[in-house]
């Protein structure tokens, strides 16, 4: 990378933390550039926007170099012409022209230019620095960063690096290591959250004697979003004023109340007795947990990692399994500019299609990592009768 780019890309780091929210600035009408370039997502987009592999890099870098050369202040341009760069990969320049629009503050430039720090097009992969200018893309309202965000930090694990049949409560266990979210908040919050705040205290301790990398593990913020999470099942809001609060904890001392009063109270001791095999089943994974993996095994880490983000209620940062293919199948067709919400929809279906067809895992593991919308995903559902039908009808429906 030459110094010019050098010094551009360090002004982005400046230009950023003081530049007021220009995004909207500049030529105000539809230019060309426009119809050939704009990204189908971009909230600030005059035009309907071209999919990736749509683009014509001929007509689409002529117009925006013109759009560019009469109207240097409006970023959307320089964002358009940076994207039509990258994709004849014509680099150094693509950068120079995203870096513009970003200095301007338009938020989808911050997206394209942390594909290529993760990419490591600048030569040594930065993840933090992608990172953060995902954040950056999400909050303009950039929607295909959420799915380039959430498959950052994808280990590239197998779905069978964790063995969830050897521990009481594998199949939560399970749903975090995969990222299925969905399974969890479609049960009981008040004991999973139980569940997961005394597996966490174990994880707590300062000395562990199964495995000393274990010791002062967690971080206290879990056990605060997750006792939170508690309240909130069972009705005690805490938002709201100081007597709003009282009011929803009044109301749940009076439930207990009645409840006495019409059974003596047995339904709240089998639930305390229900709540006290939750903690030694806690207890019992916890210390399988340090014995079969340790605290510095990836299989570890990306579980906890997964829990923590449950926790504060956050998108999954792993995935695998049905939850992996979901995630790639939405990714591929938000790198490709296709409608968010029908991605999040169709490859919803399909991932249903391939559980109700009785998928192997394997099958579905392999797709995962391979996915695409071609050969291998053809590849796959051949090989199951009546699957190939059921992913039309997603398709069509």
């Amino acid at each position: 990378m030459n110094w010019k780019l050098a010094l551009v890309l360090l002004s982005l780091f400046v230009s950023s933390c003081s530049k007021e929210n220009s995004s909207q600035g500049g030529f105000q009408a539809v230019h060309p550039c426009d119809e050939f370039a704009a990204h189908p997502n971009d909230p600030g987009r005059w035009a309907k926007g071209v999919e990736e592999e749509e683009i014509v890099p001929g007509p689409s870098i002529k117009s925006c170099r013109d759009a560019v050369a009469d109207y240097p202040d409006t970023p959307r341009f320089h964002f358009q012409l940076g994207r039509v760069l990258l994709k004849n990969e014509q680099y150094e320049e693509a950068i120079e022209s995203l870096t513009t629009a970003a200095e301007s503050d338009y938020g989808p430039a911050f997206a394209y230019l942390a594909d290529i720090y993760q990419s490591g097009l600048l030569g040594e992969a930065d993840l933090e620095t992608a990172e953060s200018y995902y954040d950056i893309a999400i909050k303009s309202g950039f929607e295909p960063a959420i799915y380039a965000k959430q498959g950052l930090h994808d280990t590239d694990q197998e779905a069978d690096g964790f063995d969830a049949s050897k521990f009481t409560n594998g199949p939560i266990l399970k749903a975090l290591y995969d990222g299925d979210f969905d399974s969890l908040l479609q049960s009981n919050q008040f004991f999973i959250s139980k569940y997961l705040v005394s597996l966490n205290s174990y994880f707590s301790e300062p000395f562990n004697y199964h495995d000393e990398s274990c010791s002062s593990y967690a971080h206290p913020r879990i056990v605060r979003s997750l006792g939170t999470n508690q309240l909130e099942y069972l009705g005690v809001g805490l938002d709201g004023s100081m007597e709003e609060r009282a009011e929803s904890g009044l109301a749940l001392t009076l439930k207990i109340f009645a409840s006495i009063a019409q059974d003596g109270g047995s339904e709240l001791m089998k639930a305390g007795m229900d709540i006290a095999e939750l903690e030694a089943a806690a207890n019992r994974d916890g210390v399988l947990l340090a014995r079969t993996y340790g605290c510095e095994n990836p299989v570890f880490i990306r579980l906890y990692e997964n829990l923590e983000s449950y926790a504060t209620k956050q998108p999954p940062k792993h995935f695998s399994g049905l939850p992996k293919l979901n995630h790639e199948c939405q990714k591929s067709a938000a790198e490709k500019g296709g409608n968010v919400t029908n991605a999040k929809r169709i490859c919803t279906c399909f991932t249903n299609q391939f559980l109700k067809n009785n998928v192997d895992e394997g099958d579905i593991n392999w797709l995962a990592q391979n996915y695409d919308q071609g050969g291998n995903f053809k590849k796959t559902i051949k090989k199951y009768p009546g699957l190939d039908n059921a992913i039309t009808a997603c398709l069509i429906n």
